[in-house]
């Protein structure tokens, strides 16, 4: 989510369409039971190709699964979608948790943070999300404790996403690249932006909200 150059802001990206339709399926994800069927075959599909070292391992200095070294998690939490789906398609149920926490962080911020995602491949990410969450309930569930933290992990990450992630204003601002403050000021007084200010509101600091309630309001009069 990096600045990008300033262009003019003429075709905001709407909240319809591919938005909704992404935070449909996050919603479906995340407030339902595990599907374990689904994830099984998912799994096996993936497990099956354990027995081979993908090239995406080499390429990333990962030479096996069992070396947790944070060299290992910072190569995962900075890969691309495509390698991703190759990495992953390695994992197993006894890959350490630190490498299996890493992948689902880098999941979760291609489906529901990164900018300039194709809606395809968010939707994928979210599909993969599922499998590899289901590794670990297989493989770690002699071990109660860790599950838990890495649920509430998870769901933290989960609650971020709906505030900041994909559709909040906040990434329609980086979506649509508004980077001055005649354009920020302008973007968020949009009528069809009224109902995400107050999350808006709250993710940028007291002091920052009131300057741009006060702005918001000259423009709207």
């Amino acid at each position: 989510m990096s600045p990008l150059p300033c262009e003019p802001a003429h075709s905001p990206v709407p909240l319809s369409s591919h938005g909704l339709k992404l935070i449909g399926n996050f919603g479906i994800l995340i407030n339902r039971p595990l599907n374990k069927g689904r994830g099984t075959l998912l799994a096996r599909k993936a497990f099956a190709m354990a027995g081979r070292k993908p090239d995406s391992w080499q390429d990333y200095g990962i030479l096996k699964m069992e070396d947790a070294s944070p060299e290992v998690r910072n190569a995962v939490s900075t890969m691309p979608f495509p390698v991703l789906q190759r990495f992953v398609s390695g994992l197993r149920v006894d890959t350490p948790m630190s490498i299996c926490a890493a992948a689902t962080r880098r999941l979760y911020e291609i489906a529901l943070f990164d900018n300039h995602v194709p809606a395809e491949q968010r939707i994928s990410a979210l599909e993969l999300l599922e499998t590899v969450k289901w590794s670990v309930e297989t493989g770690w569930q002699d071990n109660p404790r860790a599950i838990e933290a890495y649920r509430r992990a998870n769901a933290a990450i989960e609650d971020r996403a709906m505030r900041v992630g994909v559709g909040s204003l906040s990434w329609l601002i980086e979506e649509n690249r508004i980077e001055s403050t005649e354009e920020l000021i302008q973007f968020i007084a949009l009528p069809e932006h009224a109902l995400l200010l107050d999350t808006f509101y709250e993710t940028v600091g007291a002091e920052m909200a009131v300057a741009l309630k006060a702005a918001v309001a000259l423009r709207v009069r």
